[in-house]
């Protein structure tokens, strides 16, 4: 730019270009100087400048907001496995209910029609443990009232006035509860994994183990429905004859002939 000014004005260009670089060196030195000493000469007077102390580049606002916010969210985080840790040893502490405080419960808690009370433990429940002589409240508003103890896993169907109210299997230590107005027929394939009170009377184990058990309860009564279809005898197939045996040909003699 100066060379084209200079040529444009007549002008030396050499001595116009060597006059600028020689005010270039002097503003150089002349700031170099002012660093050295704090001071920037400004005209006829000098204002001393502080220096910024180098922390204060890196350390910003948006940098401290930054850090604020993900020291909070790495807090929260810490704070929520603390009370999912705690809540996880409460559960594993938990003792299990016993059967006699689950068919003892109180006349106001309600239990869903063919619902179950969980417990923590899922295990077989020995014979011993199941309280024979504990007798149920009421568990629903029908006249025909059955409830069944789980003592072992089995199959268990319970169908409340021709509707299927249960069906699947029963987990130990279970109490499932069904009411209802005409009738109630249970069928189960283990007759020893269960224990039936039925209105309020403990009827106890009905079977042995692996027996197909099946039962109607009716306002008169409990009925063991007979089989629709009776096995028929195969028949016995008739004797036959056994055939003799045939008399074995006797052997033949061979004569020699001596004669000369």
């Amino acid at each position: 730019m100066l060379v084209n000014y200079a040529e444009f004005m007549n002008l030396d260009s050499d001595a116009l270009q060597l006059r600028f670089a020689e005010a270039l060196q002097q503003r150089r030195l002349e700031l170099v100087a002012a660093e050295n000493t704090n001071t920037i000469l400004a005209g006829p007077e000098s204002k001393v400048i502080k220096k910024i102390p180098a922390w204060r580049k890196f350390i910003t606002p948006d940098v401290v907001l930054s850090g604020g916010l993900f020291t909070l969210l790495f807090i929260i985080i810490i704070w929520g496995a603390m009370q999912v840790i705690n809540t996880s040893r409460i559960q594993a502490t938990q003792p299990p209910g016993s059967i006699s405080e689950i068919l003892m419960q109180t006349p106001g808690s309600a239990t869903p029609q063919g619902g179950t009370l969980p417990l923590v433990t899922t295990t077989p429940v020995p014979s011993a443990m199941v309280n024979t002589q504990a007798v149920p409240t009421s568990v629903g508003s029908g006249p025909i009232q059955v409830v069944v103890v789980a003592r072992q896993r089995a199959y268990l169907r319970m169908t409340v006035d021709n509707e299927v109210a249960f069906e699947g299997r029963i987990v130990p230590g279970n109490v499932y509860e069904f009411s209802g107005n005409k009738s109630l027929q249970l069928l189960t394939g283990d007759a020893s994994a269960i224990q039936v009170v039925y209105n309020q009377e403990n009827l106890g184990v009905l079977g042995g183990a692996g027996q197909v058990l099946s039962l109607n309860f009716t306002i008169n009564g409990m009925i063991t429905p007979t089989p629709q279809f009776t096995a028929t005898p195969t028949k016995t197939p008739v004797p036959t004859n056994t055939s003799l045996p045939t008399s074995t040909p006797l052997p033949t003699t061979v004569t020699t002939d001596k004669s000369p």
